[in-house]
């Protein structure tokens, strides 16, 4: 009696599942020859995508770059004085600015994940000095005039976050939000356009910023996976180099350019 009633369950419960394994259920057998390969290469294809921003990606990318102009500070000119309470006697002060210019960058960028990469780029700029002249002591009008010029770095390393991990328009725009640091070197000095520069100022530069990046051609295939264009807006802050009075210029950059991902 046990038995019969073991084997009516049993083929209760086959002609039961008996659908579920036809139409490939979990009770279904391996999928052999062509299946099997046809199912694996779906697999592969979800679990490594090649588009732009994967896990594991590297991008270069060429920009120019618009630095906008920011103060230098301001410094006395002062002559020891004959008098008895022995406070200096002012010629004249001047106050400087560092020019807007236009400046080139590269940088190289490795994705960690989709949400994080980190970035080094090198930035090159030749902003000009301009300085004003007040408070004559003879009571002459004060003028302005431009200066010299400067030869500008910036090597930095930054961390880039991107808060949509899929991105938008089909993961061709990646929006991202960057901070950084890095050195910063000014050359300055130079007596002529032949001349070697005089003066050597360096210090530290800090940014941060954000963007965009739009790729207008990405290729499941081969070497290059996808080209680009690259948007920045950043805020720098300069720790050292050239002052007039020591202080830290604040100078805001905008950027675009060429991106090309591997």
């Amino acid at each position: 009696m046990r038995i019969k009633t073991a084997c009516i369950v049993l083929a209760t419960w086959f002609a039961w599942s008996a659908p579920a394994r036809a139409q490939g259920g979990p009770e279904a057998a391996p999928a052999t020859g062509e299946a099997a390969i046809g199912q694996a290469g779906t697999v592969r294809k979800t679990a490594s995508p090649r588009d732009p921003g994967r896990g594991g990606a590297f991008e270069l990318s060429v920009s120019a770059l618009w630095l906008a102009s920011s103060s230098l500070g301001s410094s006395t000119a002062n002559l020891l004085s004959n008098s008895t309470s022995g406070s200096p006697y002012r010629l004249f002060t001047a106050n400087a600015t560092l020019d807007s210019t236009a400046g080139f960058e590269g940088r190289a960028g490795y994705h960690v994940t989709r949400m994080f990469a980190v970035e080094g780029g090198v930035t090159y700029s030749r902003p000009g000095v301009s300085f004003t002249v007040t408070n004559d002591a003879e009571g002459a009008a004060g003028f302005s005039s431009i200066g010299e010029t400067l030869s500008q770095f910036f090597v930095d390393a930054s961390l880039v976050v991107y808060p949509m991990r899929r991105g938008a328009m089909g993961g061709k725009l990646r929006p991202f939000v960057e901070c950084g640091a890095g050195y910063l070197r000014e050359l300055h000095g130079q007596t002529s356009a032949t001349s070697t520069y005089s003066s050597v100022e360096t210090g530290q530069v800090y940014h941060v910023g954000g963007g965009a990046r739009y790729y207008f051609q990405i290729r499941p295939s081969g070497f290059v996976k996808a080209v680009g264009l690259r948007f920045d807006g950043r805020y720098y802050f300069r720790n050292g180099g050239f002052t007039f009075d020591g202080s830290n210029a604040k100078t805001f950059g905008a950027g675009a350019g060429l991106v090309v991902g591997f």
